[in-house]
């Protein structure tokens, strides 16, 4: 026997007496599991690794947090609460559930794993990339707009790269209209991106807004993908504030006019 392996804990939560299969996690914690219900509620967990017998045990290389976790689902029981679990939790529990095809799991997870979209959309967006959730690979698509076009690209599957790509040539068209868009308001200011010496700019406006928004405007169409960053700035002058909300509206309605990502992938089918 591994000598690591006399080093091990059993789970409080499953630890059935007539358990018939042992499963250690990473972090030698031994899970005992009844097989029927592996068999039933999974469906790539290899029958040749569970060939062993009692008192042999198989290795995974998830934490004990994951497999407690994971194996919560495979059980006639109430699933457990996923609400206010964190990323870091629900990331390996939602890739363990794809690897082992634990349904019910894989089900919940994409659905937990889209709500963190806001704060972590390079890993949602991978993870959905992976697993083939076209859905979620939209809603995340519209934040991951903003990573440079080759790391976006290499989170892509094979299939899905060129629809990504028209996606961008979407948001690229918007830009461009964007950058030469002439925007004459009633408040004498000129809304002219690439020309910041026009003539009829009020001082505040070109030094506090115009030259930051320019500037931000400068790394190309992902300045787009987060409007509220784009156009933070707090200028003192009602003249510049009114023509810093007509501004915004207008680049709003403009990124509106963009299709989902879900349209290019299915138009490219």
């Amino acid at each position: 026997m591994d000598p690591e392996e006399k080093k091990y804990s059993v789970s409080e939560k499953f630890h059935a007496p007539n358990a018939d299969v042992i499963i250690r996690s990473s972090d030698n914690m031994h899970f005992h599991i009844h097989r029927k219900y592996l068999e039933a509620n999974t469906g790539a967990f290899p029958p040749s690794e569970f060939e062993t017998g009692k008192d042999e045990v198989v290795a995974l290389t998830e934490s004990s947090v994951t497999l407690e976790l994971l194996f919560s689902f495979i059980y006639p029981q109430r699933y457990p609460e996923l609400e206010d679990v964190p990323f870091e939790i629900i990331e390996p529990l939602a890739e363990a559930a794809e690897k082992y095809e634990v349904f019910s799991a894989m089900y919940i997870c994409h659905l937990r794993m889209k709500d963190f979209i806001p704060t972590n959309p390079t890993e949602v967006l991978s993870y959905a990339c992976r697993h083939d959730y076209p859905l979620v690979i939209s809603a995340a698509a519209e934040v991951a707009i903003a990573l440079p076009l080759a790391e976006s690209v290499r989170l892509m599957p094979p299939y899905l790269v060129m629809p990504w790509i028209l996606y961008v040539d979407a948001w690229m068209k918007v830009y461009r209209n964007v950058q030469e868009a002439s925007t004459h308001l009633d408040y004498g200011h000129t809304l002219f991106f690439i020309d910041q010496n026009a003539n009829d700019c009020c001082g505040e406006w070109a030094h506090t807004v115009l030259s930051p928004i320019s500037k931000r405007l400068v790394v190309g169409y992902s300045a787009l993908g987060n409007l509220d960053a784009l156009f933070s700035v707090k200028p003192t002058r009602d003249c510049c504030c009114n023509a810093l909300t007509d501004c915004k509206e207008m680049i709003e309605r403009e990124v509106k006019t963009i299709p989902k990502f879900k349209h290019f992938i299915s138009n490219y089918k």
